[in-house]
């Protein structure tokens, strides 16, 4: 299964509203007497933790699972490739989705 780009990012732009930034009163009052971000801090929800780790994750997979479409191809060229009639059936049952 492939996601494309932009299916992963409407996942992260719907996921990632759950993001909340939290001050402390402290870092409130400190930020807004000196114009400075030091105080700035950010908190995930659990939610958008988990798509940070899917993420990463996904990152470490091949786009092309390399050894799955060489063993394709050598059983098309022998002519060697079956489709089991169950899919076919499930497909023509579903409407060629």
């Amino acid at each position: 299964m492939r996601i494309s780009d932009n299916q992963l990012r409407d996942v992260l732009a719907n996921t990632l509203l759950g993001v909340r930034r939290t001050w402390s009163a402290e870092e409130t009052a400190r930020a807004q007497s000196s114009g400075a971000e030091e105080g700035d801090s950010v908190e995930l929800s659990p939610t958008a933790q988990k798509v940070a780790q899917l993420v990463e994750w996904l990152k470490t997979l091949p786009e092309v699972r390399t050894e799955r479409v060489a063993e394709l191809s050598r059983l098309i060229a022998c002519g060697e490739y079956r489709v089991p009639v169950e899919d076919i059936v499930d497909i023509l049952l579903e409407g060629g989705e």
